[in-house]
């Protein structure tokens, strides 16, 4: 019938050497693809567009966990404005965290992604019970009850510490990306 119903051409690429030039360029061919009524297909793409979604999905992924976690806070901790200071004190060590990822030049990718969400547990998991403590201590002087929590939890929350510590470094060794990268922002 003299129609071409399908076709495809190659292009190649140079100097695409970072996780961010994968991304615009594959950013730059679908907009260039969409104004001539293509589709640009690499099986890479499916890669490349994690890098579009990861900043977004980390995100959110923080702001429901961080709500979250105020909400049980909120239900098991007393005094509601210690369970305003776990979320402050675990947002405190999440910066923290983000800033060792930026010395240690760790890319947000989604491996560092599901990291970060995980030491918002390992963080929460110390000041709620540390805080519970006080929230709950019959002393009545502040003092007294930061004593009392730090007498009660405190023990614990230095052997949950350092065994997850001691749990973790043999896994930096293993020398695999995931295993390293997390073992480094859980210690």
């Amino acid at each position: 019938n003299g129609t071409i119903e399908a076709t495809r051409f190659f292009v190649e690429t140079s100097h695409i050497a970072d996780a961010t030039s994968e991304e615009d360029m594959m950013v730059e061919f679908r907009d260039i693809a969409d104004k001539h009524g293509l589709v640009p297909y690499h099986p890479l793409f499916v890669f490349y567009d994690h890098y579009l979604a990861v900043l977004s999905n980390t995100l959110q992924n923080i702001g429901i966990a961080l709500g979250v976690m105020l909400v049980i806070a909120l239900l098991i901790i007393p005094h509601p404005w210690c369970a305003v200071l776990v979320v402050l004190t675990t947002v405190s060590i999440f910066v923290g965290v983000i800033g060792l990822m930026s010395l240690w030049d760790v890319d947000l990718d989604m491996v560092a992604m599901i990291t970060l969400i995980m030491c918002i547990g390992f963080s929460v998991d110390f000041s709620a019970h540390i805080t519970y403590a006080f929230a709950v201590s019959s002393s009545r002087k502040r003092d007294d009850r930061s004593v009392d929590a730090l007498h009660h939890l405190g023990y614990p929350t230095v052997q949950g510490a350092v065994s997850t510590i001691l749990a973790v470094v043999p896994i930096y060794f293993a020398g695999a990306y995931t295993f390293v990268l997390s073992s480094r922002l859980y210690s």
